[in-house]
């Protein structure tokens, strides 16, 4: 019923999809609204949740649909981020043609970012909670359709249809209080298959980086006692906890303390902590801390770019010499501790050269299988919109908006540096490709290599070799190379990859092929038996 008045209910039942490109991916939403929406008393008797988490494939797709008739729900609410927009409408339609009572909210970084015109870009939702934080829209929202008080036009950060048919919004509301907001931890029945938790101990970010809808906000913090809980809940019961925040180092010193609550809190398990952070906030405190017990942790390090124009276009800032030095420290101090570099290509301002430049600079800190490559994206809400006519770049209009191409990248670049990606992707994911290529890798690093002999040019022939061996590109298609994050395209991979075992032939091929120039270049040697 797409209007402002809306008959009050003696209970409510909502479901929560959150569709996830992978299985060990997931949201935090649905743990967040549920746990803040209970602790309103009022609401607490009166509201039964569900939740469903859907892979991002037909037959998960079918499922979730047969469940949400099922459920019979009153409201049904969609986690929307770029991944699964496109799911969510779908989905939302087909329901409206199934169960047309049911109320549809959507919500999530894909519809924030479109702020009041959430609802024009997506016609299916009934509702959009278009503030940066939807805890307090969610909850009131709730309320409404239960005691019909407050009226829709007193819910901060709404967007609805109105009796007119115009949509109508308020403006968002106050930025919650996490010092006083309920745990994002659900407990044990909430913790998905995955067994991996998402917890965030601070909001905002103080970075600028164009390419994001995230930055420049006020930063806000979880306490530490909270989060210590938190830690010491979760710590025996999941293998992994990965920190939602921007960078929990741009604070070094609460990041420092942070790590050691974590040390504490999980003695005598195995679980592990994810992070994601520069490398020039990598001091040697932190290093000692994360040392202290190398398995406990993975890094991301997100490096975006090494060339200084990029940087400057995009609003990053890379001090390569502090970079370097702390990665060497990090190496020494705890060499079995995993970390990634992060790279992102078809950033305005960026050609193959630059492009291929920060891959190298990044090859020759970590092993291949180390660096991961990400295409750009042309968020809604990111400053990077602005950026596409003055620098020639075309992009998806619709989600995920990857960068197509542009003035100094062309179609062609940005596709091989998309091979290039999935199959630094493939070194990380699958040891029966990496470990045949660890032997060779230390020859580049040899002082007898030739200094003109790049690393990413070897990666190049490689890659070329193989899918001429193999026809493997030929089989997978572009779209599948660039959609290594949907869970279907790694489905499809894997059985091409593996079941069929084309690529694991192609890596003995393309040793011999690398052995066989022996003979004419000694200093290209591998090294390897024969």
């Amino acid at each position: 019923m797409k209007n402002g008045a809306e008959p009050s209910l003696a209970a409510l039942s909502v479901t929560l999809v959150e569709f996830r490109p992978q299985r060990r991916l997931q949201s935090i939403t649905a743990a967040v609204l549920i746990n803040y929406a209970l602790a309103d008393t009022e609401l607490a008797g009166r509201v039964r949740f569900s939740v469903i988490r859907p892979l991002l494939n037909e037959e998960a797709w079918e499922t979730c649909l047969t469940q949400i008739v099922s459920l019979k729900p009153d409201l049904l609410g969609f986690s929307c981020y770029v991944w699964g927009i496109t799911h969510a409408c779908r989905m939302a339609r087909r329901i409206k043609e199934l169960c047309p009572e049911v109320k549809i909210v959507f919500g999530g970084p894909e519809i924030s970012g479109r702020g009041a015109n959430a609802l024009l870009s997506y016609p299916e939702a009934d509702y959009a909670a278009i503030s940066d934080e939807g805890e307090e829209t969610f909850r009131q929202l709730l309320r409404h359709l239960i005691f019909a008080e407050p009226s829709l036009d007193h819910i901060p950060g709404l967007a609805w249809h109105g009796l007119d048919a115009r949509i109508k919004t308020t403006k968002p509301g106050a930025f919650i209080d996490l010092a006083t907001s309920p745990s994002s931890v659900m407990g044990a029945d909430m913790v998905p298959e995955s067994d991996l938790a998402l917890l965030e101990s601070s909001r905002g970010c103080s970075f600028g980086c164009k390419f994001c809808d995230w930055g420049l906000t006020k930063m806000r913090y979880v306490p530490l006692e909270k989060l210590d809980r938190e830690f010491r809940d979760l710590a025996p019961r999941v293998s992994g906890i990965t920190m939602c925040d921007a960078d929990i180092f741009m604070n070094q010193r609460r990041g420092l303390e942070i790590i050691n609550l974590f040390l504490a809190a999980s003695q005598g398990t195995d679980c592990c902590l994810g992070l994601n952070t520069n490398p020039a906030f990598l001091n040697k405190s932190i290093v000692n801390a994360l040392a202290q017990d190398p398995k406990k942790f993975n890094l991301a390090l997100g490096v975006q770019t090494t060339d200084p124009t990029v940087l400057k276009i995009i609003g990053r800032v890379f001090n390569r010499e502090k970079v370097e030095a702390n990665l060497q420290y990090l190496k020494e101090k705890a060499p079995s501790l995993p970390f990634f570099i992060q790279l992102i290509y078809g950033l305005p301002g960026q050609d193959w050269k630059s492009a291929t430049a920060s891959i190298e600079w990044s090859l020759l800190q970590v092993q291949p299988q180390g660096v991961i490559h990400y295409r750009a994206l042309v968020l809604p809400g990111a400053e990077l919109g602005g950026l596409a006519q003055q620098y020639g770049v075309h992009y998806q209009q619709k989600p995920p908006y990857r960068v197509l191409k542009t003035d100094t990248l062309s179609a062609e670049d940005l596709n091989l540096l998309n091979r290039l990606a999935f199959y630094q992707w493939l070194l990380s994911g699958f040891p029966a490709f990496s470990g045949p290529f660890s032997d060779l890798w230390e020859r580049t690093h040899q002082p007898t290599w030739p200094q003109e002999r790049r690393r990413v040019d070897i990666l190049l022939e490689l890659i070329e070799f193989i899918e001429l061996t193999t026809g493997v590109s030929a089989a997978l298609g572009i779209d599948d190379l660039s959609a290594i994050e949907n869970e279907t395209a790694l489905e499809k991979i894997t059985a091409l990859l593996i079941k069929n075992r084309p690529l694991q032939a192609a890596v003995v091929y393309a040793l011999r092929y690398f052995r066989s120039r022996e003979e004419a270049h000694p200093a290209l040697s591998t090294g390897l038996p024969r």
